[in-house]
């Protein structure tokens, strides 16, 4: 395989490519080409080619740079533990980094003296060690150690069962984190959220203060900071954490068509009035799971902490796509009420020319102020790569991108985000999308009421792949959502366009 160098070089080649069929696109507009002379079936070919090089050139490079990040990662908080090893023991100054904490926090960031320091170095450390061990306890007994049985047996933890239940952050928690991330899974605010539940954990005591005691702090932070920061449409929803799974009604009344009037003394008040359209969904608990999550015996034999912060990341993403997906195209059947399913058609759409201005405006001005206000423009990326190609007479880009903002007409720019469980145009020629499907969602997507339970469920598979040397893992999650919207298609909150 090539080298991150060699794949840096061949992206920056292929887009010198496609940076000199534009070149010659503009010399034949200039020369007042049109037609098939303006753009042969030999530049599309090319372009073709050159865009689908530098797009995988792209997914390996990303790739090649998150293996090497969590290399360095994993290598620098080894070196960071063995520093904080001071006479046989773990003896932390204020000025230590906190090993594994992604946020480059040290100690004196949250800690007044060394005694709380070495008290929470000590007991990360023993909870790291009993994941650890019942991590290994199906698949790699051989990789348990006295020092693993000794926190197995200090913190009471029962390692022989397949399968445990722990609590996620609750709701204050989650609010906080989100708000950090903003939709944003950038190194600078998974940075800022370690930090931020770091504090928390010095605060509140964290696990202490339940009986997860034995669940590390870097699995649980791993998981939620995964869950929370995956963006796309979940993080513009509004969520709220439950300790309990029970049924919950949610209640909300649509009045927006309705307005009140002046008190005229010679005029009768109308005693009919008009009724609010009161609606009550109730939101359950729907079952999602992270799928296997295979582990190899030999990284088994990895740093217990590693395991912890690998584990717990690797699980809450994938989870977090599940209710995604489900958020999307639900229809709350035994299941998520989607927003392109709750949601109404505001305008049809060519299929085969889905990248339309003018339908994107119509989209626009067909959601109520009081949403439209608060709306955010969804798409899939493909979707938007379609948008960003467009060209005015001069050759100049039709639209403009900045900020997350996407300027739609004059002073009007639109705060966008990417989902790619919306449909695109992936066939055919030229692409299109199926008549029905629904590429493009605009709205007010805090209207999107989600539920999360707290408890999140982990199971260690012992048998299921032995014969391939392999452990695996699976975690559960419950959750549920709807789209608060009454019976009135006009003040739908959310509105999609639809493929002819």
């Amino acid at each position: 395989m090539a080298s991150l160098n060699d794949m840096r070089e061949q992206r920056e080649k292929a887009n010198g490519e496609l940076k000199k069929l534009a070149d010659v696109i503009t010399e034949r507009r200039s020369a007042g080409k049109t037609g098939a002379d303006l753009w042969t079936d030999a530049d599309q070919s090319a372009f073709d080619s050159q865009s689908k090089l530098v797009a995988d050139l792209q997914r390996n490079i990303e790739a090649e740079e998150r293996a090497d990040a969590l290399n360095n990662h994993l290598a620098k908080s080894a070196e960071q533990r063995g520093q904080q090893t001071r006479l046989g023991r773990t003896d932390p100054r204020l000025d230590d980094d906190i090993p594994a904490n992604h946020a480059g926090a040290k100690y004196g960031d949250i800690f007044n003296d060394r005694d709380g320091a070495r008290v929470y170095a000590r007991r990360e450390e023993q909870r790291a060690l009993a994941f650890h061990a019942w991590a290994c306890e199906g698949r790699a007994k051989d990789r348990i150690t006295d020092a693993h049985r000794k926190a197995v047996h200090d913190l009471k933890a029962d390692t022989a069962s397949g399968s445990l239940e722990f609590r996620g952050l609750s709701n204050e928690a989650v609010q906080g984190l989100r708000g950090i991330l903003s939709g944003n899974n950038s190194v600078e605010n998974r940075q800022r959220a370690y930090g931020h539940l770091a504090q928390l954990e010095q605060r509140t005591l964290g696990y202490d203060q339940n009986s997860d005691n034995w669940i590390p702090t870097q699995f649980r932070d791993s998981f939620e900071v995964a869950f929370h920061g995956l963006g796309g449409v979940l993080s513009l929803c509004d969520v709220l954490i439950t300790d309990s799974a029970e049924q919950i009604p949610w209640p909300f009344a649509d009045d927006y068509g309705n307005e009140g009037h002046q008190v005229d003394e010679d005029t009768a008040e109308d005693t009919d009035g008009t009724d609010a359209e009161m609606v009550i969904p109730k939101l359950q608990a729907w079952d999602f799971t992270s799928g296997f999550a295979k582990v190899a015996k030999a990284l088994l034999a990895n740093s217990p902490f590693d395991l912890a912060t690998l584990l717990g990341a690797v699980l809450g993403e994938r989870i977090a796509k599940a209710m995604e997906r489900k958020l999307t195209v639900g229809d709350r059947s035994d299941t998520l009420g989607g927003y392109l399913v709750r949601g109404v058609s505001a305008a049809t759409v060519p299929k085969a020319a889905i990248a339309s201005l003018s339908k994107l405006q119509t989209l626009y001005w067909s959601v109520i102020n009081e949403h439209r206000n608060r709306g955010t423009l969804v798409m899939h990326d493909q979707t938007m790569a379609m948008f960003a190609a467009l060209v005015d007479s001069t050759s100049q880009p039709l639209l403009s991108f900045g900020m997350g903002r996407l300027q739609i007409g004059k002073d009007v720019s639109v705060p966008y985000r990417i989902s790619n469980y919306l449909p695109y145009a992936d066939s055919g020629s030229p692409l299109e999308i199926a008549v029905g499907e629904k590429p493009i969602a605009f709205g007010d997507f805090m209207q999107m009421k989600v539920r999360i339970v707290r408890a999140i469920r982990l199971e260690r598979m012992n048998e299921k792949f032995a014969e391939y040397h392999q452990a695996a893992f699976i975690a559960n999650r419950s959750g549920d959502a709807d789209l608060l919207r009454s019976t009135k298609t006009e003040t739908c909150p959310i509105k999609f366009l639809t493929g002819v």
